[in-house]
């Protein structure tokens, strides 16, 4: 059995739960190598360099150019860590816009669904999930609803994710014992049962 503080997905280099609990036992996922290896080094964080799908394998990824991560000051702030896996949802069509089409390219990365990194970590409990991942939220949170691990708080984005996900996701929250509340483009999720 394995307890973890935290899990967030879709860390970036900036503004991670990794930061808050520097000394706590936390599993930070990110699919650009670089945003990890940006982060520092605790002794109870593990970096794993995976996007989170709805397949294991390799998936299609758009994502800053290394010329952007290495100089930040060179992209406006909110492209800073938008990334986004190349399905169809408002991020994505925002990413291949003219004006952001230069600095943003596809790549192929590392993928694996929820079950698969629970299972390959051995997570039993987390006391925080927190996921940013550009569009994907809503599939991501129903995947962990779809196991058995319930996180005492629950934290994603829902700004770039279609109004019948949204819809349906928080549906399955409150189903499963959570309460909602939105803080900004973010639903956070406390369990009650």
């Amino acid at each position: 059995m394995t307890d973890y503080k935290y899990i967030e997905i879709g860390t970036c280099d900036f503004s991670t739960l990794m930061k808050k609990y520097p000394d706590d036992k936390g599993l930070s996922v990110e699919p650009i190598k670089k945003y990890l290896d940006n982060l520092p080094n605790y002794d109870n964080n593990t970096k794993v360099n995976v996007a989170i799908s709805n397949t294991n394998g390799l998936v299609k990824f758009y994502k800053l150019k290394d010329e952007y991560i290495d100089n930040p000051d060179k992209v406006p702030k909110h492209d800073r860590g938008m990334s986004s896996l190349e399905i169809a949802n408002n991020s994505t069509k925002r990413l291949q816009g003219r004006a952001r089409k230069e600095r943003f390219e596809l790549v192929e990365v590392p993928a694996m669904t929820v079950e698969k990194l629970l299972s390959d970590y051995n997570i039993t409990s987390v006391e925080h999930f927190k996921v940013d991942t550009e569009g994907f939220d809503c599939e991501i949170i129903k995947q962990l609803l779809e196991t058995s691990l319930r996180p005492q708080h629950i934290k994603f984005e829902i700004g770039h994710s279609k109004q019948e996900d949204v819809t349906m996701i928080k549906n399955l929250l409150i189903e499963s014992g959570y309460n909602i509340t939105k803080e900004g483009w973010d639903l956070e999720c406390s369990l009650v049962v």
